[in-house]
């Protein structure tokens, strides 16, 4: 039995005599990459039409401590063996995991002749310290092996079968007591016990229809979410400057499987780094032997259907066992379909991407009109903080939530907000005319929670927006929360218009064109060392000219740094572009 034949057979519960147990590590997730003139090198993307996706190291995934003991004791031509398998969480990863006993509960022994079935018995199997009856353990000798005797069991209810790895005090034990004839060589193996049910996130790109080229920051979503978890936000495609959403195939969905050749090579690569100077052919054959056995002991996607990959031990050496399992991954589905948003996603064992494709325009182009009115704005991942007006905008502590959901309704042909026209959530705006803060989606005026009425620009009421949503009629909302610190509104939460006559965003998003900006605050503004204004060098007074060196963005806000290299906000209410 080759070596790894041997590991693969712990890392999924195979439990041979004298084997010991592996690891196999991944160190996946990295942090967002920033942009740089609209180009990305984000690892999980390849610059192509055909395959867009790069499914390698596509996520941190949860390590299982595996722990094997147990004891024999020989008695002439018999012996009493013990065995007891222990699983407990090493680490957690990017999505919240789970380890579950593996239906039907059943334990081989291999090596066993037919005519040792009656002399051999089971006499203490319990789980997590719960011995199982003994009316509820059956004992049959295989059919189709005659050195193969089967243990299966059925567990009593209120016996734990499972464990989160978001409680990683958690685990599973179970202890295997049985008395047999002495065969040499004989006892379990490949007890499928335990099964790891890991959900993957789902990847969004924007990309390039004729370079595949990424245009925008990717995004992750899933993270920290469990299995069959809804995303509830739907992801619309975000306007990019010089670029229109296709109009035919603007989105892919993407999934990915264990591809049979890839995992060759995987499996190869392996032998090859713990066993060299071998013929090619050598370590070919045996590469397409350990592949079938994989296969039939894993099966089609070793991130469902074993614990492979998720065990956090060593080989008899002291080794690290480094098949990684995401190596062996190419694409399975790619669907494509019109429109400018998706909805309906959740986590699943299968690795999805999201990829929105672009045309560039050959002439300046406005922000084009969506294929659905009324889609909402991507969904951000991180909460922004919320600003002041007192001069200084530093951050609040009153961060967004990410979960409102977001409701569609038929469109209607007198209020319809383009989806890119719409802020980014977590983003603020302000009012510019009067408005009125609902209870609900649809308007109504016995719904009103407050009013706000048309105010000079220093003093336009500010909100943040939570959500979004859509009045019966099709009518983009925002759903946002009053951050009007020193108002008696402050903190009221409902919804309000998204139509852009009426509130825009609160921060600039262009340079000045004469790189020049006012301070128009009455309280002035102050200037700070760092871009998250910390450090305060020094305050300008109301009326102040300052040069502008460029744009930083700060989460969702942005400030100006100076020629002189302080920071200071962009807020619309605080200065304003030009020689005010």
């Amino acid at each position: 039995m080759s070596k790894f034949r041997q590991v693969l057979g712990v890392c999924i519960g195979a439990l041979l005599i004298g084997m010991g147990a592996i690891s196999t590590n991944h160190d996946l997730t990295k942090p967002d990459i920033a942009f740089a003139d609209n180009t990305t090198t984000d690892p999980h993307s390849n610059d192509s039409i055909t395959n867009p996706v790069n499914w390698n190291d596509w996520q941190k995934n949860p390590q299982v401590r595996y722990a094997l003991d147990g004891s024999l004791k020989q008695n002439g031509t018999t012996y009493e063996a013990s065995r007891g398998m222990s699983y407990s969480w090493d680490s957690a990863g990017d999505t919240i995991a789970s380890l579950n006993l593996k239906e039907p509960y059943q334990i081989t022994f291999n090596r066993f002749p037919t005519t040792d079935f009656n002399d051999f018995k089971i006499w203490d199997l319990s789980v997590n310290g719960v011995s199982i009856p003994d009316n509820q353990i059956s004992i049959t000798a295989d059919q189709n092996n005659a050195s193969t005797i089967r243990s299966t069991f059925s567990l009593p209810s209120g016996i734990p079968q499972t464990m989160s790895s978001d409680s990683p005090d958690q685990s599973l034990r179970v202890v295997l007591k049985y008395k047999a004839p002495y065969r040499n060589g004989a006892g379990p193996s490949r007890e499928f016990l335990a099964v790891a049910t890991v959900p993957q996130v789902i990847r969004i790109f924007y990309k390039d229809a004729k370079t595949g080229k990424d245009l925008k920051q990717p995004i992750t979503l899933g993270t920290g979410m469990k299995i069959d978890a809804a995303i509830k936000d739907p992801i619309v495609a975000p306007h990019i400057n010089g670029y229109t959403l296709k109009t035919q195939d603007s989105i892919q969905h993407l999934t990915a499987e264990v591809d049979p050749q890839l995992k060759l090579k995987t499996i190869r690569d392996y032998i090859e780094s713990v066993q060299s100077g071998l013929p090619d052919a050598q370590y070919e054959e045996i590469a397409k032997s350990e592949a079938q056995f994989f296969q039939d002991v894993v099966g089609g996607i070793p991130l469902r259907d074993s614990i492979f990959g998720y065990v956090n031990n060593r080989d008899n050496e002291g080794n690290p066992f480094n098949v990684d399992i995401y190596k062996m991954l190419a694409t399975k589905t790619s669907q494509f379909k019109n429109g400018n948003s998706v909805t309906g996603l959740s986590l699943s064992t299968v690795p999805q991407a999201i990829v929105f494709w672009y045309d560039q325009n050959t002439t300046p182009q406005p922000a084009p009109n969506p294929t659905t009115p009324n889609s909402s704005p991507q969904a951000q991942l991180a909460p922004t903080p919320t600003p002041k007006s007192n001069g200084d905008d530093k951050a609040a502590n009153d961060n967004p939530t990410t979960n409102d959901n977001p409701v569609t309704d038929a469109k209607n042909a007198n209020e319809t907000v383009l989806a890119t026209d719409a802020v980014e959530k977590g983003s603020v705006v302000y009012a510019t005319k009067k408005i009125y803060l609902y209870q609900q989606r649809t308007f109504k005026k016995s719904q009103r929670i407050a009013t706000y009425p048309k105010q000079k620009r220093v003093s336009r009421p500010m909100f943040v927006v939570t959500g979004y949503a859509h009045s019966k009629g099709g009518a983009l909302r925002y759903k946002v929360r009053d951050v009007n610190h020193h108002s008696k509104t402050a903190g009221k939460k409902g919804y309000i218009t998204a139509n852009h006559k009426y509130v825009v965003n609160a921060y600039y998003k262009t340079m000045p064109k004469n790189k020049r900006i006012t301070v128009i605050n009455p309280k002035g503004v102050h200037v700070y060392k760092n871009q998250n204004l910390t450090k305060q060098a020094k305050t300008y007074k109301k009326g102040s000219h300052l040069r502008v060196k460029k744009l930083v963005k700060h989460n969702l806000t942005t400030r100006y740094q100076l020629t002189n290299g302080y920071y200071v906000t962009a807020n619309k209410k605080l200065v304003s572009q030009g020689d005010y």
